[in-house]
């Protein structure tokens, strides 16, 4: 993985050398950039960041997928009242989508208390 200086990340030195800033009225100095770019250098921190991307990223996948099953099966067997009516569904979709544990939690409670009614 390269530096944003197009370094390895390894030479440090190098990379610090070239993420120089010029100061206020100056046309180049031999100022180090601020300490947020010096972390550029460093392959850990990029790859953490693209981790945690990553996971929601798959997150959001998961989220995606339980919010379509939800509104095309569950949402009509466990509330009566949304039998029909379409026009509201693609508004929960943001929603589920965040916070899908806890729907596939709620339907799964509710599919087997609905089963135990009789």
């Amino acid at each position: 993985m390269l530096c944003r200086a197009g370094l390895d990340p390894g030479s440090r030195v190098q990379c610090l050398r070239r993420l120089r800033v010029p100061a206020q009225g100056q046309e180049s100095a031999d100022l180090l950039a601020p300490r947020s770019a010096r972390y550029l250098c460093r392959g850990r921190t990029l790859e953490t960041a693209a981790f945690l991307i990553e996971l929601g990223r798959y997150y959001l996948y998961a989220g995606g997928v339980v919010s379509v099953l939800f509104l095309v099966v569950g949402i009509d067997r466990i509330e009566p009242s949304a039998n029909g009516s379409y026009a509201f569904r693609p508004l929960l979709i943001p929603g589920i989508c965040l916070i899908w544990p806890l729907v596939i939690y709620r339907w799964a409670v509710l599919e087997r208390t609905r089963g135990d009614k009789p």
